[in-house]
């Protein structure tokens, strides 16, 4: 993350494609995306709470990438990411 924070054209390049695709893009897609990918923060706060009530330390963290892969892949993305942290739990005992 410092490798970006430090190149301020490569944070204007991610933009600028940002803004190209919001133009070529339906403005109803990026918001749909943008939507998914904040009901998953939620979703993600939600089970973190869930499972910590019943002891289960499976904690998936809130952090753009799993919002990414919230907003892209719904409810299939947050059950991937809580099955990975599943499968290191099991494999990777702390």
């Amino acid at each position: 993350m410092e490798f970006l924070l430090d190149h301020p054209v490569s944070i204007a390049a991610v933009l600028l494609v940002v803004v190209l695709l919001a133009a070529v893009l339906k403005t109803e897609w990026i918001l749909n995306l943008i939507l998914r990918g904040i009901l998953g923060i939620f979703a993600i706060c939600f089970f973190n709470f869930v499972l910590g009530r019943y002891g289960i330390e499976a904690k998936v963290g809130v952090n753009p990438f799993s919002a990414t892969a919230c907003g892209f892949l719904g409810l299939p993305g947050l059950i991937a990411l809580y099955s990975l942290q599943f499968y290191r739990l099991l494999h990777f005992p702390v």
